[in-house]
C-alpha cells in the first residue's frame, strides 16, 4: 500500500509539467526568475549526448528530502523558450513547499524535428529516476 502512495504521490508531482500555454515564452524571457538565493541547485547539466541543448538545472528545497519533483518544460511552440525563462518563477514557488525543480531545455523545431521533443522530456524524466538517490528525489519505479 505504502508503495502504490508512493508511485501515486511521484505521477501527481512528476507529471505535473511547468508547460504554460497562457502567454508566449518570448514575453517571459523579460521576467527571468531570481535563482542567485536557492542554495542547493545544480545547473546546466546533461541529461542525454544527443545536442548540447538536452540540458537540465536541479534546484532542491532546503532540508534532507527526499523530495517530491515538479518537472519543468517550459512553452514556446516547440521553437523558442528556455529553462530558466520567466515561465520557471512559479514552478520554483515549490521550493518553499517541500518540492525539488527539475527545468528542462530540449531540441527546439529549428534544430529537430517533432516528435524530437518529446523523446528528449523522457530522457529528462530518466535522467530524473536514475539520479534520484544523488539529488535526494523520491525514487518510485527504480
Amino acid at each position: 500500500m505504502k508503495n502504490l502512495q508512493c508511485k501515486i504521490h511521484f505521477l501527481q508531482t512528476l507529471i505535473f509539467l511547468g508547460v504554460l500555454f497562457s502567454t508566449s515564452a518570448f514575453a517571459q524571457e523579460s521576467r527571468k526568475p531570481n535563482i542567485d538565493q536557492i542554495k542547493q541547485k545544480w545547473l546546466d547539466m546533461a541529461y542525454a549526448a544527443t545536442s548540447l541543448s538536452q540540458k537540465l538545472d536541479v534546484y532542491l528545497p532546503e532540508g534532507n528530502g527526499p523530495f517530491p519533483v515538479i518537472l519543468s518544460i517550459h512553452g514556446g511552440a516547440f521553437k523558442g523558450g528556455d529553462k530558466r525563462d520567466g515561465q520557471l518563477t512559479p514552478m520554483l514557488e515549490g521550493l518553499k513547499r517541500g518540492y525539488a525543480v527539475v527545468s528542462i531545455n530540449y531540441r527546439l523545431s529549428p534544430e529537430a524535428i517533432f516528435p524530437a521533443q518529446i523523446f528528449d522530456v523522457k530522457a529528462a524524466v530518466r535522467w530524473i529516476r536514475a539520479n534520484a538517490k544523488q539529488y535526494k528525489f523520491i525514487e518510485v519505479f527504480a
